[in-house]
């Protein structure tokens, strides 16, 4: 990989690990904060779950996207030489 592709590997598992350092401190009772009243209530407990499954869907998204372009990217050749 690159070094920006390094970068931003390293850039994303620092923000994984502060976030998984801050879910683990929460509370039982901090889990069930009501976050949202309207139109429903929404807890931090819904909001993580709607965040990990929406993420699950950008990285599926994402993994097709690479598999079609790997796909469509014509093979290289050797300039003559």
């Amino acid at each position: 990989m690159g070094e920006r592709v390094n970068n931003l590997v390293a850039r994303l598992r620092k923000g994984i690990e502060k976030t998984l350092e801050t879910l683990r401190s929460l509370s039982d009772e901090q889990w069930q904060t009501i976050l949202y009243e309207e139109p429903c209530p929404w807890t931090v407990r819904d909001m993580l779950a709607h965040l990990l499954s929406t993420e699950k869907g950008l990285a599926r998204i994402a993994h097709r996207r690479s598999c079609y372009q790997v796909w469509r990217t014509p093979a290289r050749r050797p300039s003559p030489g």
